[in-house]
C-alpha cells in the first residue's frame, strides 16, 4: 500500500532538492572553470603588457624631448643565432653634448630585442656609420636618457597584441558572472507539468539546455501573461564597426611587419619569391578588411529595425504576433524580406582537431515584399510548424533559432539583422 506521505509522481522532495541543488553545482563549476580560462587570457596580456606597452609610452614622452647633435661611435647589426633561425638587433654607441657635459648612450630606439629580417637593420645601419654627426633626443630632466628613433613605426602594432589579450579576458569575465548573476536572480525549479490547457509550463529559471531571451523587455512564461520580447541583435553597427577596425589593424599591423622586410628586399635586388607568394594572401585579407571598414562607417547611417514579439518565448504550432518600425529613413528600402531559420551546430574531434559543422534544417519566410509603402511599419503572425525542433544549448551541440531582416537599398550597405529566438518544446496533447 502507498504511504500517504509521499509525494505524487513517484519522486520525493528530498530527492527533487537534491537534484536541484547537484545542477546548481555543476553549473557553478561550469562557471568557474569558463572564468579561469579567461582569467588566463587576462593574466598572458597583463605579463606581456609592460615589454610591448611601456615602449609605446616611452615613446609618447619621447615626443617632448630636446633635439642634441650626436656623434656615432659605433654601428653595427648584430646577429643572434636561434634554434631554428637567426634574428637581427641594430647596435649602436654615441656621444652628446648637454650643458657643457658629455654623455653616452646605446638607445637606438625604445623596442629592445631582436627579430627577423637583416636587411633592415642594415639599412638603419648604413644610414649611422661612425663618424656620422646625427640627431638624438634628450630627456630635459634626465640627460643621460637619450634615445635616437623615436619614431611610431610598426612595431607599436605589437602593443595591439596584448591589449587584445587583456580585453578579451576582461571581456569573458566580466559576460560570464553577468551571466551567472542573471541566472541566479532566477527562481529554482524545472518542469513544473501541463496547465489547465494542457501547455507545457516553465517557471522562471529554465533547463540548463535551453538558451534565456535577450530582449528589453521582462521575461515571462509562454502563454497568458507573458510581456514578449523586444528583440535586440546580436551585434549592433557600432560593435560592427570597433571589431572590424580592431581586427583589420591587428591583422594588418601583424601582416606589415613581415611585409616590410619583403619588400626592402625586392628594393635591394635580394627579394625572395617564395616567401612573397607565401604572403600575398595574408595582405589580400587584410586589404579586404581595411575596404570593410568604409563599408561599415556607411551602414551606420542605414535605417534600423526594432522589432516586438507578443511572445518571449515561442512555441511550435503556436501563433505570435510580431510587429516592426524602423527609425530612420525607411523609404530607402526598395525590399523587405523577414525570415525565421532553424539551424544546427555541431562540434566534435577527430584526431588533434576540433571540427565544427553547421546546417540549416527549417527556413520559413514571414514576409518578402517590394511594396516600399508598407514598410516604415507593420504587423504579422509567426507560427513555427508543428514539430519543429526546440531551442537546445549544450557543450558540443546546440539548435539556434534566428530572425532575420534584410532591406535592399540601392547603392548603399543593405540592412542586415539577426536576432535570437528561443523555441520551447511542443505542449503535449491532452487524451481525454
Amino acid at each position: 500500500m502507498r504511504n500517504s506521505d509521499e509525494p505524487r509522481g513517484g519522486v520525493s522532495t528530498d530527492f527533487a532538492s537534491e537534484r536541484r541543488a547537484f545542477s546548481r553545482r555543476q553549473r557553478a563549476g561550469g562557471v568557474g572553470c569558463v572564468v579561469l580560462f579567461f582569467v588566463v587570457f587576462l593574466l598572458a596580456g597583463l605579463a606581456f603588457l609592460p615589454f610591448l606597452g611601456w615602449p609605446v609610452v616611452q615613446t609618447i614622452g619621447a615626443r617632448s624631448w630636446n633635439a642634441v647633435p650626436c656623434t656615432i661611435l659605433e654601428s653595427a647589426v648584430r646577429s643572434h643565432e636561434g634554434s631554428d633561425s637567426a634574428t637581427y638587433s641594430v647596435e649602436v654607441r654615441y656621444r652628446y653634448l648637454v650643458s657643457g657635459r658629455l654623455y653616452e648612450s646605446s638607445r637606438y630606439r625604445f623596442l629592445g630585442g631582436s627579430s627577423s629580417g637583416y636587411d633592415g637593420k642594415a639599412e638603419v645601419v648604413a644610414a649611422l656609420p661612425v663618424g656620422r654627426q646625427a640627431v638624438c633626443f634628450v630627456d630635459p630632466k634626465n640627460p643621460a636618457q637619450a634615445v635616437l628613433d623615436r619614431g611610431f613605426g610598426f612595431w607599436v602594432l605589437l602593443a595591439l597584441v596584448p591589449i587584445a589579450f587583456c580585453g578579451l579576458g576582461l571581456w569573458g569575465i566580466i559576460s560570464t558572472l553577468k551571466k551567472k548573476r542573471r541566472r541566479g536572480q532566477s527562481a529554482p525549479g524545472g518542469v513544473s507539468g501541463l496547465g489547465p490547457a494542457g501547455a507545457l509550463e516553465y517557471p522562471a529559471e529554465s533547463p540548463d539546455w535551453l538558451p534565456e531571451p535577450r530582449g528589453v523587455a521582462k521575461v515571462g512564461l509562454a502563454g497568458a501573461g507573458d510581456p514578449g520580447l523586444e528583440l535586440r541583435p546580436a551585434a549592433g553597427p557600432v560593435a560592427r564597426l570597433v571589431a572590424i577596425v580592431c581586427i583589420a589593424l591587428f591583422w594588418n599591423g601583424i601582416v606589415s611587419l613581415f611585409l616590410k622586410d619583403i619588400v626592402a628586399g625586392w628594393r635591394n635586388a635580394n627579394g625572395d619569391g617564395c616567401q612573397t607568394l607565401f604572403l600575398v594572401p595574408f595582405v589580400l585579407i587584410g586589404a579586404a578588411l581595411l575596404l570593410s571598414v568604409p563599408y561599415q562607417i556607411l551602414a551606420l547611417f542605414n535605417p534600423r529595425p526594432r522589432l516586438h514579439l507578443d511572445r518571449s518565448r515561442l512555441r511550435p504550432g503556436e501563433s505570435a504576433r510580431l510587429t516592426w518600425s524602423f527609425s530612420g529613413a525607411a523609404g530607402r528600402i526598395r525590399r523587405l524580406k523577414i525570415t525565421i531559420e532553424g539551424r544546427e551546430e555541431a562540434s566534435y574531434r577527430r584526431g588533434t582537431t576540433t571540427h565544427s559543422d553547421r546546417s540549416t534544417f527549417a527556413t520559413l519566410v514571414l514576409l518578402d515584399s517590394d511594396q516600399a509603402a508598407s514598410f516604415g511599419s507593420g504587423e504579422i503572425a509567426v507560427t513555427l510548424p508543428p514539430g519543429s525542433m526546440h531551442s537546445f544549448s549544450a557543450s558540443h551541440n546546440k539548435i539556434l533559432w534566428k530572425l532575420m531582416i534584410a532591406g535592399e537599398i540601392a547603392r548603399w550597405p543593405d540592412v542586415s539583422e539577426e536576432f535570437e529566438l528561443v523555441v520551447l518544446p511542443e505542449a503535449p496533447r491532452r487524451f481525454t
